[in-house]
């Protein structure tokens, strides 16, 4: 049997049926050309979520009952509640796409947070996807938005800048008395692990609704090799969707509603970050 090293892979647009062939016990088998073994990432044992609680969201998903540009919607806005949005950057050019998760998270810290709105393109440009992250967020009350800020995040963000409600990290210098305040989710290897547990506790207590099947879908493939970095092949597994609802659901924290005397001003904002 002669080999033939992999040159290249390309994703390529598809929209259409998926075939998946299996045979008994090992899941391996032989064709004319090619000895084949079909990994299902989905069965592995290093499923980071409880598969039995994602199946039984996902048996309960609904349609969104609207989408508007993109956006689907499984909420309308309570001006009594608070809100908050996360948000993935990438190059937008078809390999990770541009996502937001936001999510509607009652009127007290410790009501039930549920997903409201879930944006996905994997086309929009950093800098366009900002104006969309805006458009939200002002439907939604003015509420805070964390887009992560990474190195297509700063196209993001600098559009967003006429935006009062950015999420803003605080730094203090070791060396120096000195404070600087960086726009946006900073997500690094140290902080990553702890959002996702942090996520993963309140979802399997039931402190987190979704009703979103693609966000669910991402759940259930994501494993303990995703969180930590590990490639286990030459494909790179994206999980953007998801990434966007794990910050999302760090915005609880920081999101506060404004309470008025007898009324609200126009234009005035509800929600505000600490610090800003």
């Amino acid at each position: 049997m002669q080999s033939f090293k992999i040159q290249k892979i390309e994703p390529s647009l598809y929209k259409g049926k998926v075939f998946n062939l299996e045979v008994e016990e090992d899941n391996s088998y032989v064709t004319k050309s090619f000895v084949v073994h079909n990994c299902d990432p989905t069965r592995a044992d290093t499923a980071f979520f409880d598969r039995i609680l994602v199946d039984n969201d996902l048996s309960k998903a609904t349609q969104p009952h609207t989408e508007s540009a993109g956006v689907r919607y499984w909420g309308t806005y309570q001006p009594h509640h608070i809100y908050g949005i996360g948000a993935d950057t990438s190059e937008g050019i078809g390999r990770d796409a541009n996502t937001m998760t936001a999510y509607d998270f009652g009127t007290h810290k410790n009501d039930i947070s549920t997903v409201v709105a879930t944006y996905f393109n994997n086309r929009i440009p950093p800098d366009l996807f900002g104006n969309e992250l805006m458009r939200v967020g002002r439907e939604f009350g003015n509420c805070i938005i964390a887009p992560e800020n990474n190195n297509t995040g700063h196209a993001t963000i600098a559009v967003m800048r006429g935006y009062h409600n950015i999420y803003s990290e605080r730094r203090e210098g070791k060396r120096e008395l000195t404070v600087s305040t960086s726009l946006g989710w900073r997500t690094t290897r140290k902080s990553k692990p702890l959002m996702f547990f942090e996520f993963r506790k309140d979802y399997n207590d039931g402190l987190i609704r979704i009703f979103d099947k693609n966000l669910l879908k991402e759940m259930r493939s994501f494993t303990t090799m995703d969180l930590t970095g590990q490639q286990t092949s030459m494909v790179t597994r994206h999980f953007d969707l998801l990434m966007s609802a794990v910050i999302g659901y760090q915005m609880r924290k920081y999101a506060t509603y404004t309470q008025f005397d007898d009324f609200i001003e126009d234009d005035k904002p509800l929600y505000s970050d600490i610090g800003l």
